[in-house]
């Protein structure tokens, strides 16, 4: 069984930037008034999609737990650049660092697994302890992040940055000596966007373990 993975190093950089979300807002790029609210929405928008997809994007450490060997079959986070270390627990309680070299790491795209080396056998651990496997996520620099996904989350930052501060009952806006202009209530807009990112997100979804 696996626990919640722990992150033990955040990203450095959101795989969104200021100014595709400040354009994507229908905001002047030089008009840097609204970079903080901006920078919110994005945190907002990337920790829904990596909730939603079950996936990391921009490099970030963390540390995976189960109870047995067994379920390193199918790891519970994606993608992973590298596997640090894998620790447990030996019969007498002991820390013990896995030999490397008693397994074989098979980071493949969003299903990576550790595969057990041939000839090898897994070691016995203490009943009732975890095994711990750090690791490197993501897909790498925010650069490196998928397209689809990115436009995602610019996708998600446009629609809440639209709604903030406003009454989403109202659907028209009136001007005096303009005109006005009707638009689609809050539930219409928030589909059509909830459906363009799901079908912009089908093929980075993982399914629960």
């Amino acid at each position: 069984m696996w626990f919640a993975t722990k992150l033990t190093e955040a990203p450095q950089e959101q795989p969104a930037s200021v100014l595709a979300a400040a354009q994507q807002a229908g905001l002047d790029a030089s008009d840097t008034s609204r970079n903080d609210e901006l920078e919110r929405h994005i945190k907002a928008a990337t920790a829904y999609v990596e909730r939603y997809c079950s996936i990391r994007l921009v490099t970030q450490s963390i540390e995976m737990i189960c109870d047995s060997f067994r379920d390193l079959d199918h790891l519970p986070d994606a993608p992973l650049q590298d596997i640090g270390e894998i620790t447990y627990l030996d019969p007498t309680g002991v820390a013990q660092v896995l030999a490397a070299d008693v397994y074989e790491n098979h980071l493949d795209d969003l299903s990576p697994s550790i595969v057990l080396g041939y000839g090898k056998a897994w070691p016995a651990i203490r009943p009732g302890s975890r095994i711990r496997i750090t690791a490197t996520a993501g897909y790498g620099a925010a650069a490196a992040v998928p397209a689809p996904i990115v436009s995602a989350i610019l996708d998600l930052v446009g629609l809440s940055f639209s709604l903030s501060g406003k009454d989403v009952l109202v659907r028209m806006d009136t001007v005096e000596g303009v005109g006005s202009r009707q638009y689609g209530g809050v539930v219409e807009v928030s589909g059509a966007v909830e459906r363009a990112v799901a079908d912009l997100l089908a093929n980075y979804r993982r399914w629960p373990l």
